[in-house]
């Protein structure tokens, strides 16, 4: 029989409000970009929410939106390393 460490009543709740803050962080990144597509800092800022909440897919659909706006970036390096490698098999 395996032991599973089930995180503490504390640990649970923290890891909850992170994942609520994250929710609200990402919904207002995209609010800002529905007025202002094309505003980089946003869309670096949203990348990494979604790579750090596990949403790849989304992260990627904004890396392309920021590679089209900005080619020249040089966050654009950085950012395609970190989705790239959530994204790599494991």
């Amino acid at each position: 029989m395996a032991v599973v460490d089930r995180p503490s009543a504390r640990e649970a709740k923290r890891l909850q409000t992170r994942e609520r803050l994250m929710g609200a962080a990402i919904a207002e990144f995209k609010r800002s970009l529905s007025k202002n597509p094309k505003h980089e800092k946003t869309l670096e800022f949203i990348i990494q929410a979604l790579v750090r909440q596990g949403n790849n897919a989304e992260a990627t659909k904004y890396l392309s939106q920021l590679r089209e706006s900005d080619p020249t970036s040089s966050a654009l390096p950085g950012l395609t390393t970190q989705v790239e490698e959530q994204t790599a098999p494991k």
